[in-house]
């Protein structure tokens, strides 16, 4: 699978005749940005991306991340790690197998409960007919492609029969490369589910059952409402592990339904109208109305009493996303990119050690104090790439903390006595 750390290397081959690339550009008088030919590298941003693809016949594109350790390598050695070639003039040949031709020439799809093979001609028709598809992007290469296509075969007739159904399709984003760039994506096989056209990443699992079980939330009502212990029980099973849980005891369905639409995608929503002391018990909480947050994959939970005006309800939703401290891997990386707050992560020498264990838990107390800051945690046996952008390796002094603002900054915290001091100062 491709390393999902800003690795690969995009040759764009607009024709067959082929020119260096720029590394200079200027504006002309009438605003337009032009390039020239100098030998050296050349800096893109959004502002002047489309005009130098356009400008150059040939043009090689490093996409890169700041932090990236092995782009840091890369810069000044041009070490070709990953090369996708996209001829833009290439005839392309439809694929499609569940998909047919109108009289007026548009394709028409049915719900037959197969996948979807689909193409650059056909991918924008099959995203506007239904209303939530999963899309497989795929390498043909790829041996966890290859291991996760009989997966969905196997998933695609039970989300087809649902009342509201699901789509599976998949899309060759090796070849299919200008499809690839515009959904951003990094490895194969990547998941997106397109709900009314609206695509978001899929970081749930992929076993068929599974699977199942998590796609089912899409289509769920935004609150499910409650009215008997046995129905939080059932809602509780069906939501599963995947997802945090929000369960409102004595509260209206109305004042969470704009924010449970707003994170539908990230959460399960839930109001119960009826239930008995023993729940109160359960769910650790004495009064109502209280906001139940649960985090299954992580057995977290968290109380919240009020205020219940949206800012103070949102900021509570939106601090029990992710558990008080969070293990930071490829997934959870992507997970947290939307997330504005800073990461204050630890970087231990193997994450699996007792004594690493011990840490975690000074950092759950302090997390637990700060919910303005995320506590996340990496061991370097698990992900030394990474780490080794923190300036840490197996010849560092471990632990290490730094705070990271998730793109490009950090700063190294010298004593975690200091810092754990500074948090509960500020509370």
């Amino acid at each position: 699978m491709t390393k999902r750390v800003f690795l690969s290397i995009t040759v764009i081959l607009c024709c067959l005749l082929i020119i260096p690339v720029s590394s200079s550009s200027s504006s002309s008088g009438n605003g337009e940005q032009t390039f020239s030919v100098n030998g050296k590298v050349l800096e893109l941003d959004e502002s002047n991306f489309d005009s130098a693809i356009s400008t150059f016949d040939f043009i090689l594109v490093d996409f890169y991340a700041p932090w990236c350790g092995h782009c840091k390598r890369l810069s000044p050695q041009r070490v070709f790690l990953s090369i996708t070639v996209i001829l833009c003039c290439l005839l392309i040949i439809p694929v499609s197998s569940s998909s047919s031709s109108s009289g007026n020439g548009e394709q028409t799809f049915s719900v037959n409960g197969k996948v979807l093979e689909l193409d650059e001609s056909s991918f924008d028709s099959a995203i506007s007919t239904f209303d939530f598809i999963l899309v497989d992007f795929y390498a043909p290469w790829c041996g966890h492609c290859k291991r996760l296509s009989p997966q969905l075969d196997e998933a695609a007739p039970i989300l087809a029969s649902l009342k509201v159904p699901i789509v599976i399709a998949k899309l060759n984003a090796d070849k299919y490369t200008r499809l690839a760039r515009k959904y951003e994506i990094d490895g194969f096989p990547s998941l997106k589910i397109f709900m009314h056209g609206v695509p978001v990443d899929y970081y749930g699992p992929r076993k068929p059952d599974l699977l199942v079980r998590y796609l089912k939330k899409f289509v769920a009502p935004d609150v499910a409402v409650l009215n008997s212990d046995s129905g939080i029980t059932e809602f509780i099973e069906a939501a599963g592990i995947s997802f945090p849980i929000y369960i409102g005891f004595g509260l209206d369905e109305s004042v969470i339904s704009k924010l449970a639409i707003k994170y539908k995608k990230k959460a399960w929503f839930s109001v119960v109208k009826d239930f008995s002391e023993d729940i109160m018990v359960l769910y650790d909480f004495d009064k109502v109305p209280a906001l139940v947050s649960l985090h299954p994959s992580y057995n977290e939970k968290n109380i919240f009493y009020g205020p219940f005006e949206e800012e103070f309800l949102e900021d509570f939703i939106k601090q029990n996303m992710f558990p008080p401290v969070i293990p930071i891997n490829h997934e959870t990386l992507k997970a947290l990119k939307d997330d504005d707050r800073k990461i204050v992560l630890t970087i231990v020498e193997d994450d699996t050690e007792e004594k690493s264990k011990k840490t975690f838990k000074l950092l759950k107390a302090a997390a637990s104090a700060n919910r303005d800051l995320i506590f996340g945690y990496v061991g370097v046996k698990q992900w030394d790439d990474f780490a080794d952008t923190f300036g840490a390796n197996k010849k560092t002094k471990l632990p290490k903390m730094v705070i990271w603002d998730g793109d490009v900054e950090y700063f190294s915290v010298s004593s975690f006595f200091f810092f754990f001091f500074f948090c509960f100062l500020q509370k």
